[in-house]
């Protein structure tokens, strides 16, 4: 037994930055007991910081593998970090519109490439979704927004 406390304190520990990367992965579909231990290997890597720490220098897939990450939750891990790290470098509107859609379903580069035009035709969020019902499908296929079919009928719901 001490000598995995040893182990867990070389490798960053329970420390708040290993539970901030623990919720996060499990927030991205990681299973809970393979979160905690990515958590634990990550915070490491980046000196016991958290998900900002890991966005500002995300590893690469094959630094993911290195670290005992399944094939799969290193490129889900991977594509994540590619999202925030773009997501961050759009204004306030279109950012939240993108998190929106990807979280309605779109894939995360449609949800990136799509959300600046849908917050400037007042269609960036379920509420104005909702508003616009009367008129949504034709406005969703309006082709200034470039919105794909099966894209367009999964916001329309």
């Amino acid at each position: 037994e001490e000598e995995e406390e040893e182990e867990e304190a070389a490798a960053g520990g329970d420390t708040a930055g290993a539970t901030d990367l623990a919720s996060w992965l499990s927030s991205v579909e990681v299973p809970e007991a393979a979160a905690a231990e990515y958590a634990r290997k990550l915070s490491a890597r980046c000196g016991g910081g958290g998900v900002a720490a890991l966005a500002a220098a995300p590893p690469s897939q094959a630094e993911l593998r290195g670290l005992g990450f399944k094939r799969g939750h290193a490129a889900l891990v991977a594509s994540e970090l590619a999202f925030a790290r773009q997501l961050s470098a759009l204004p306030a509107q279109p950012a939240a519109t993108a998190t929106w859609l990807a979280q309605a379903g779109l894939p995360a580069s449609e949800a990136l490439l799509r959300a600046p035009g849908l917050a400037a035709a007042s269609l960036g969020s379920a509420e104005q979704l909702r508003a616009a019902a009367g008129s949504l499908p034709s406005r969703l296929l309006d082709p200034s927004l470039a919105l794909k079919r099966g894209h367009a009928a999964l916001l329309a719901v």
